[in-house]
């Protein structure tokens, strides 16, 4: 079934239910159009409830030689699914040739389906924005956390330099940065507010955002404690709050959300790296002979 928006007489959607349009019209994603194309011969069932669609479609192309030019000439073969289950080629159309079939159809259903047409076609390009804006943050989530392991490798060295040396000095160090980018919170208070456990890192568990001004202040960091040549470990552990401090402070003074403010993701780095590398062994698997 089919649901439409249609204006009122005080012009606000009211949501109106077609129990005439029961019936499932066919369509496919093209990446050589950009667009949906939709069953033509779906969309004549659905317009002329013609018992027999297909042969519905002949005649009008033989009534009409334009509109029959025009379909072999701008309507591609897909493959669609049928009724069955099997896959068979169809005569397929976009929107805007959809709408030139119309024109051939004289049917009282023509201008609701007009509206269901431009309702479905607005409807999936806001799911193909929202997983395009969904690409994006997943492909800056593994640069950036990429970036990170690289770069705390970079601190780590410069760190040692300054006399942080057994893994409590390390621990010190990093939670120095960390209760001066979030307000306080050590690693395992950030752990527990994200719900982690003990053996998940905290950077898996970011999005691109939280995980940019993590990279700042690793960075700075680093560059802060070659700079000033610090060689004593609790200068290096200042050093990392003052750094952690004054970019949460640059968030705060540019009207950014505080990173424990923000969502933590449904799947960490480590996850999403997990299904890439057995998506990318299901790929090359050699078919059986």
């Amino acid at each position: 079934m089919f649901f439409f928006n249609l204006f009122d007489e005080s012009n606000k959607l009211t949501p109106v239910l077609n129990e005439e349009f029961n019936k499932h019209i066919r369509s496919v994603w093209s990446e050589d159009h950009g667009e949906m194309l939709y069953s033509v011969v779906d969309v004549v069932g659905v317009l002329s409830d013609s018992a027999n669609p297909t042969d519905y479609l002949k005649k009008m192309r033989k009534r009409d030689p334009e509109l029959a030019t025009y379909l072999g000439t701008n309507c591609p073969q897909v493959a669609m699914r049928t009724k069955t289950g099997k896959t068979r080629k169809t005569l397929a159309a976009t929107m805007e040739q959809v709408l030139r079939i119309i024109q051939s159809i004289p049917s009282p259903k023509a201008e609701p389906f007009k509206l269901w047409l431009a309702r479905t076609g607005a409807d999936h390009l806001q799911d193909l924005e929202a997983a395009q804006l969904m690409r994006e943050e997943l492909n800056q989530r593994m640069e950036t956390r990429q970036n990170i392991r690289e770069h705390n490798k970079a601190l780590a060295d410069e760190a040692h330099k300054a006399g942080v040396e057994t893994n409590q000095d390390y621990a010190n160090f990093q939670n120095s940065g960390y209760m001066g980018l979030y307000n306080g919170e050590k690693a395992g208070d950030i752990k527990r507010r994200k719900g982690l456990k003990k053996n998940q890192e905290i950077l898996d568990h970011m999005g691109s955002e939280e995980l940019g001004a993590n990279l700042f202040r690793i960075t700075q960091t680093e560059a802060k404690l070659r700079r000033e040549g610090i060689t004593d470990k609790t200068a290096a552990n200042r050093t990392h709050f003052e750094v952690g401090n004054a970019v949460r402070e640059t968030i705060k003074s540019l009207g950014g959300t505080m990173p424990e403010d923000l969502p933590t993701p449904d799947k960490s780095i480590r996850q999403i790296e997990s299904e890439q590398k057995k998506q990318l062994r299901k790929g090359t698997k050699k078919p059986k002979k």
